[in-house]
């Protein structure tokens, strides 16, 4: 499967979020109770990294950005482009994404492993059949706060 198309599954795949609390990682301040104004605002890539079949392999760089709006929307854009968008909401910090016009019906879910002010560290997995195999994919992405200038 070509890297970049395994990308583009893993964006197109965000049909449903689910943010949990964790464990705060020592020395850094971490949000127990994550609100909606919490994570309203665009959130940019830094980095990661995806297992597909048991093989790890890093991420630096990828031109994803995903913005939650106060309104209840989100837009997730790669490479400049809108892949997804639709409404979300949030319950117990729990987000649940709703895609519009989204055709397969696909969920995804994602875990936060890490939550400040500045900082948003995903996780999720999901299995995904191409061309006649099967592919377990799993994948960390970190994202750090766009503020304007």
């Amino acid at each position: 499967m070509s890297r970049k198309l395994l990308i583009v599954l893993i964006t197109l795949l965000n049909s449903s979020v689910l943010f949990t609390g964790c464990e705060k990682d020592e020395g850094e301040a971490m949000l127990i109770n994550v609100t909606i104004n919490d994570i309203v605002g665009q959130w940019r890539f830094v980095s990661g990294s995806e297992t597909i079949n048991g093989e790890k392999e890093a991420i630096n760089e990828l031109d994803e950005t995903i913005i939650f709006n106060a309104d209840g929307t989100f837009e997730i854009i790669f490479e400049g482009i809108t892949e997804e968008k639709g409404l979300f909401n949030l319950t117990d910090n729990t987000i649940h994404l709703v895609v519009v016009d989204d055709e397969e019906g696909m969920l995804n879910e994602r875990t936060v492993a890490n939550f400040t002010d500045t900082t948003l560290v995903l996780t999720g997995s999901f299995s995904e059949a191409y061309n006649g195999q099967m592919y377990d994919i799993s994948f960390t992405s970190k994202y750090e706060r766009v503020i304007a200038e």
